[in-house]
């Protein structure tokens, strides 16, 4: 508390871009691109800085000087299909990525913590999705298939301690196999995914 009234002001200026391209060279196959801005303007907890001392062993304070964040998002996708051989396959890839990151900024003073905000740079995200889906050759399976897909995703993250920069890398690979067969009166699926983590 600081035994006196107090006010924060703050005035940002939205802008949001956006950008769709479309192409179809054929009824099969279709290939989508977009981006889209977005941003993201800190909460008046986050710019206040007078501090909240409603838990005293965990203060928080605003930071009136945060800039708002603006988000980048850039999608791919492409799909083609087959009705004659029901052959499939289809990729997807986004990226996003944020100027101004508003972050915690947590410091320790004994049994204290007091956490502010910051801008920072740096964070982004990405991820890939690609599936394959083959038929059978056999006309007696016409209908059935093997289906391969894979998912791969990426994060940068950031975070500040004791006003020290903290970077998390996360990798993420998933791949799966899997078997549909169908038949008049036969209707049977399996399916296996193998995963692959790492953090850093």
């Amino acid at each position: 508390m600081t035994g006196k009234d107090s006010m924060s002001s703050q005035t940002y200026t939205n802008i949001f871009p956006t950008a769709n391209f479309n192409f179809t060279p054929s009824r099969t196959k279709n290939l989508r691109i977009s981006y889209n801005g977005r941003t993201n303007q800190p909460s008046i907890n986050q710019l206040q800085n007078v501090p909240d001392v409603t838990d005293t062993l965990n203060v928080r304070i605003g930071n009136p000087n945060l800039k708002q964040e603006f988000n980048h998002s850039f999608n791919i996708g492409f799909n083609t299909f087959n009705a004659l051989t029901f052959k499939l396959f289809a990729a997807n890839f986004n990226l996003n990525f944020t100027q101004n990151k508003i972050v915690s900024d947590i410091t320790f003073a004994g049994p204290i913590t007091t956490t502010t905000y910051t801008n920072t740079k740096g964070y982004y995200s990405a991820n890939a999705f690609f599936t394959l889906g083959l038929p059978f050759k056999n006309p007696k399976l016409k209908g059935s298939s093997v289906n391969l897909t894979n998912m791969m995703n990426m994060l940068r993250d950031i975070s500040f301690l004791q006003h020290d920069e903290l970077v998390t890398r996360t990798f993420l690979v998933n791949q799966g196999a899997g078997v549909n067969i169908n038949k008049e009166k036969i209707d049977f699926g399996v399916k296996a995914n193998l995963a692959y983590t790492h953090v850093a």
